[in-house]
């Protein structure tokens, strides 16, 4: 088509071929599935420029004021995906991915892991992981405390098998947990 000519395609792919075929440019397919405008509103990029766009964004500099700035675009290491900013990449995770609530809990942000497996070997490294069968999920053991202590706790509220630290006494069961509130006194710190 001439200058100032009309075009009209009937799919986004033709119209992506004429772009690049024509004038040597693309879309970022980041930016076309996460950024909320009318498909006229796009960018386009040379090809050797899409990089340096998902990794760094489009700044005012670049755009001028007319246009928001574009954030840097972030990656899902796990499906080897891009998202359009953080907060979409953050959603993408809770969904298709596993959070450590555990670690969460203590202060640890963003700990994820892609699958159950992975889920139930950080647990068995990192926290205290109940191994009765009834708290297994097929392979993989996904009932974890952050403590010794609460792990205890769990084993006797739900299994009642704590092994040498149990005892009977009169026909019932007894357990000796070791729970700390608070801080220790200056006694406790003395023996």
């Amino acid at each position: 088509a001439g200058q100032g000519a009309s075009c009209s395609f009937t799919t986004l792919r033709g119209l992506e071929r004429h772009i690049f075929e024509t004038h040597g440019r693309k879309f970022c397919q980041t930016c076309l599935v996460g950024r909320k405008v009318f498909l006229h509103e796009q960018l386009l990029y040379f090809p050797d420029d899409l990089t340096r766009h998902h990794r760094d964004g489009d700044s005012a500099h670049l755009l001028g004021h007319a246009i928001p700035p574009l954030p840097p675009h972030a990656d899902c290491t796990f499906c080897r995906r891009g998202f359009y900013d953080q907060d979409t990449l953050l959603d993408h995770m809770h969904k298709r991915h596993l959070l450590c609530t555990l670690c969460e809990r203590q202060g640890r942000k963003g700990e994820f892991y892609s699958d159950y497996s992975y889920l139930s070997l950080h647990y068995e490294e990192k926290h205290h992981v109940c191994s009765h069968a009834g708290c297994r999920r097929g392979p993989y053991k996904l009932v974890a405390f952050p403590s010794e202590e609460e792990l205890k706790m769990h084993e006797l509220a739900e299994h009642a098998a704590l092994g040498h630290a149990s005892q009977r006494i009169g026909g019932r069961r007894a357990a000796r947990l070791n729970l700390q509130m608070g801080a220790a006194s200056y006694r406790d710190e003395q023996e």
